[in-house]
Parts: structure tokens; sequence; C-alpha cells
């Protein structure tokens, strides 16, 4: 039996017991265990064409996780819990050691350093972090220092997944 208001739901209970549902997205399972699954949210984005400063993104494919309305620059986690961040792909540097900078809701959380053995030119960059948000609608940006460009192809991507409530 689903919930009143959900969609996508799946419940299967057994004739001896009242099986209610998780909501909306959900699978719900009543064993002696409770088997319980969750379709989290997830994205993909790709980096615009971009020198230095916020970096901008274009949407690939995102259930729930959206980029904001208006702002290509923030990357909306739209539930309280735990994501994971993704940053991956390939840049070029004009100067050595440079530094990708990814804040939440404003806040520096993450500075990592890129480098090329001292010389400039394209490299490949990557990071993976675990954002735990206790509010809804939390963004994440990446600043990236001027001398850092990325374009669409090669490219940098963003996946962010939700992973679990809290």
């Amino acid at each position: 039996c689903a919930g009143i208001n959900s969609t996508r739901e799946i419940v299967i209970g057994s004739n001896s017991t009242t099986t209610i549902g998780k909501g909306s997205d959900t699978c719900f399972i009543n064993a002696t265990a409770g088997l319980y699954s969750f379709i989290p949210g997830y994205a993909w984005f790709y980096s615009q064409n971009q020198t230095g400063g916020i970096n901008r993104w274009n949407t690939f494919r995102n259930r729930a996780i959206a980029l904001k309305v208006g702002d290509d620059t923030q990357i909306i986690l739209p539930y309280i819990g735990l994501y994971e961040v993704i940053l991956g792909g390939s840049c070029a540097l004009t100067s050595s050691n440079q530094n990708i900078n990814m804040y939440v809701n404003g806040a520096l959380y993450i500075n990592s350093a890129i480098y090329i053995n001292g010389s400039v030119g394209w490299t490949s960059i990557g990071f993976v972090a675990l954002v735990d948000t206790s509010s809804i609608n939390t963004y994440v940006q990446f600043a990236m220092a001027g001398s850092i460009i990325t374009q669409n192809s090669p490219g940098i991507m963003c996946t962010v997944k939700y992973i679990s409530a809290l």
C-alpha cells in the first residue's frame, strides 16, 4: 500500500502485517529486519568556458539536485543529509601551483592545490568531498585561481550524489 500523496513508491508487505510506505521515490520491504531503500538525488555538471573566479556549470543530467535558478555557479543541495561531491577532469594552468576552492554556503570548505611540477599547461585534477548539510537548499560553489583555464572539451565534471539523511 503506497502513501496517499506519494509517487514512484514500491511497498511490499505480508498478509500478517500492516505495511506503510516511506514516501515518494522509495522502496520498502516489510521483512523481519525491515529492508529499506531510498533512491537518492544526483547531478552531473560540466564546466562552462571559464578563466579564474567562480566556476559556472552546465547541467548534463540531474534528479532533485540542480543549479540555482538564475545562478549557474551555485549547486543546490535540496535535502538535509550527507552528499558526495566529486570534481575531476582537465584544466590548463598559465602559471604553476594554483588552487581550486570549494565553498559551502559561502564559507571555504576545501582549498585544493594543483601542481604541474613547476611548469604550465594542461593537467588533470580531482578530489572527493563529503558535505554534511543541516539545512535545506545548502549551496556549493567552486572558485578557481585566475590562471586556471577550463573549457567544455576537455572539461571539468562535477558529480553530486545524495547519500543519506541524518
